[in-house]
């Protein structure tokens, strides 16, 4: 099953980025606001999963 279609999987990650940007030592300077920790794992996840098929389906390089 790929990542996308494991809820679990998807979930693990959510939970890790809220702890991370939730984390003041981060950067010391509370360079995210803890209250939207959770939005902001939101649009993270988001994100990566609007950009999945550009980040799986790169052509390589021609060699030549």
């Amino acid at each position: 099953m790929h990542f996308w279609g494991n809820a679990h999987a998807q979930q693990r990650l959510h939970s890790w980025i809220t702890v991370r940007v939730a984390d003041v030592s981060i950067d010391g300077d509370d360079l995210f606001d803890q209250d939207r920790a959770e939005a902001i794992a939101d649009q993270i996840v988001e994100l990566a999963r609007h950009n999945h098929a550009a980040v799986v389906t790169t052509v390589p390089p021609t060699v030549g």
